[in-house]
């Protein structure tokens, strides 16, 4: 079975002419080189609360007058906030801010360059894990992830894409087994709550008194063989090209009824 992963990192290309126009990252896409598989898009992560919580957040637009920015801040509590673009993936526009008067700043920095609303979201302070989950029926789900945040406390585009600015990727993470079990199930029924299909990756915050609170649900993950869905997968004990395969695999069986015979799988 062969496949065409598509994508077009160039913002002013044709692909980009329709619908709204994908932004452009803070800088340069990196250079993958040539045997890349990415599978990419402008699809919003999706924020899933749980019996657990979730940061509690607004979605802000711009010119809002100071009695709507205090607003906000009453909805979403805490004493620091992070604001992201409401509808972007990769941490476009992402910031961390620390007092009220910062916060106008950073929603007008995100709906000039974006154009659209910043998600003003309450920040919580501790460790970032990521589970990544496959299948339909029964899920598989892979060794959790922890990405080491290190001073900046959250996890950026820069963070993401450029090598001077990576942060360590530690897989299995390094939590108690009663504390990996719980954030395993709440990943399930998050993934399972927002109807997800075939594969998705559910990322959890563990706040400095251990509880665990849902940042989002990605249900179309990043896929290249340095993403923390792969880091996952590999650990678990998959290759890169059983990885995709398996993938293929999941959402063959889901649409016809029947997986994609192993003779067809590529290596």
């Amino acid at each position: 079975m062969r496949v065409a992963m598509v994508t077009d990192v160039d913002s002013t290309d044709v692909i980009n002419r329709f619908g709204q126009p994908c932004p452009k990252p803070p800088q340069p896409w990196p250079n993958w080189g040539t045997t890349r598989s990415v599978v990419s898009g402008t699809i919003s992560s999706v924020a899933v609360g749980t019996a657990r919580g979730r940061p509690r957040d607004a979605a802000v637009r711009r010119r809002q007058n100071t009695a709507r920015y205090a607003r906000a801040i009453h909805a979403t509590g805490g004493h620091s906030w992070r604001a992201p673009c409401h509808h972007e993936d990769n941490s476009f526009g992402l910031q961390l801010v620390h007092e009220p008067a910062q916060l106008g700043q950073a929603v007008e920095a995100v709906v000039t360059q974006y154009a659209q609303d910043a998600l003003v979201e309450e920040y919580i302070d501790g460790r970032e894990i990521c589970v990544a989950l496959l299948g339909n029926g029964e899920l598989e789900v892979f060794p959790s992830v922890e990405i080491e945040l290190g001073e900046t406390g959250i996890y950026t585009w820069e963070a993401k894409y450029q090598a001077a600015a990576s942060r360590p990727k530690v897989c299995p993470a390094e939590i108690g087994s009663g504390l990996a079990t719980l954030v395993q199930d709440i990943s399930v029924a998050s993934f399972r709550a927002c109807q997800c299909r075939d594969y998705a990756r559910v990322d959890v915050r563990i706040d400095r008194a251990g509880q665990p609170f849902v940042l989002e649900i990605n249900p179309l993950p990043g896929l290249n063989i340095h993403s923390t869905f792969a880091t996952a997968a590999m650990t678990a004990g998959h290759s890169y090209s059983s990885l995709i395969n398996q993938i293929l695999h999941v959402a063959h069986l889901r649409c016809f009824g029947i997986g994609i015979p192993r003779p067809c799988w590529t290596s």
